[in-house]
């Protein structure tokens, strides 16, 4: 066996990783554009994606709803921290993505996940790739 480390020094949005022998991996991501972050409604965008994650069938449903209820918190605020907010939609969707129904529900939640990027930033960019989403 040799070494099975990644070492990353850049951006690896809009990729796939993998290593082992043998493996064989396909992904598909659907290339996107960004809205301008102020025409972006944060609040609504948020709200849908807690509608559209209510829908997802997932024993985790506790922490779902948790994190989201942390970005609302965190949206309240006088100067909302994106950091934050873009944390708790990145747990939200990560415990999301591993419910059985959850690719049925990824077009529902792509344009929320899109538009969420776009105000939170740059830094915040990788959770296109949590709903098949590209730079």
């Amino acid at each position: 066996m040799g070494d099975r480390k990644v070492t990353i020094g850049g951006s690896v949005s809009g990729s796939s990783i993998v290593t082992g022998d043998g493996n064989v991996v396909t992904t598909t991501y659907t290339k996107t554009t960004l809205p301008p972050p102020e025409s972006v409604d944060m609040v609504a965008e948020v709200a849908a994606l807690r509608a559209v994650l209510a829908e997802i069938a997932t024993e985790d449903r506790p922490v779902i709803d948790n994190a989201i209820a942390d970005a609302v918190h965190h949206l309240g605020k006088a100067e909302p921290d994106k950091d934050a907010i873009g944390g708790a939609l990145e747990r939200a969707l990560g415990y999301a993505g591993k419910a059985a129904d959850f690719a049925d529900k990824v077009e529902k939640l792509a344009p929320h996940v899109r538009n969420a990027c776009a105000w939170l930033g740059e830094n915040w960019h990788k959770l296109l790739g949590l709903v098949g989403l590209a730079l």
